[in-house]
């Protein structure tokens, strides 16, 4: 017969659970995937401000918050070894990660071509890579916010080449 499941828990094994959790009153970069694209997107949109005006950084940061999502596409190492069999966890939401991101570059950087070049492209990448239908409409998104506030002929057509 095993251990008693009611019965006491041992210091060991109850530090080894303790350590399985991540508690604290914030949200953090290395359990929440979501929040770092908040950030990075937040990043790009300050950048995009006014007073700033560098066009620069917004398309670094497409590019990297791109690069992080292609590391969550990527297929799982088949031949590693699964380390707690019995937890899952649900998907995550795809479409939102992309909205959280792409978004608000989208919105604040929808007058300036460079940065909406970048953005389709990134959005190009992660079609191919990831989520194809959700990072298709947030394109979508992005083209026809910038439609509204392009003004020159030539951007237009970049813009719908892009």
């Amino acid at each position: 017969m095993g251990p008693d499941p009611s019965g006491p828990v041992e210091d060991e094994a109850l530090a080894t659970f303790r350590e399985a959790f991540s508690l604290g009153e914030a949200r953090s970069f290395d359990q929440d995937l979501g929040y770092g694209l908040i950030v990075l997107g937040e990043v790009a949109s300050k950048a995009l401000s006014p007073g700033i005006n560098d066009p620069g950084t917004a398309i670094e940061v497409l590019r990297a918050g791109t690069r992080v999502l292609e590391v969550l596409h990527e297929d799982p190492d088949p031949e590693a070894e699964v380390t707690y069999g019995s937890v899952y966890a649900p998907p995550l939401d795809m479409a939102n990660l992309y909205s959280v991101f792409f978004s608000p570059i989208a919105r604040d950087g929808a007058a300036v071509i460079e940065v909406q070049e970048a953005l389709q492209d990134c959005l190009r990448a992660v079609a191919d890579f990831g989520g194809r239908a959700a990072a298709q409409e947030e394109a979508r998104r992005a083209r026809k916010r910038a439609e509204a506030v392009l003004e020159a002929d030539w951007e237009q057509q970049v813009l719908s080449g892009a």
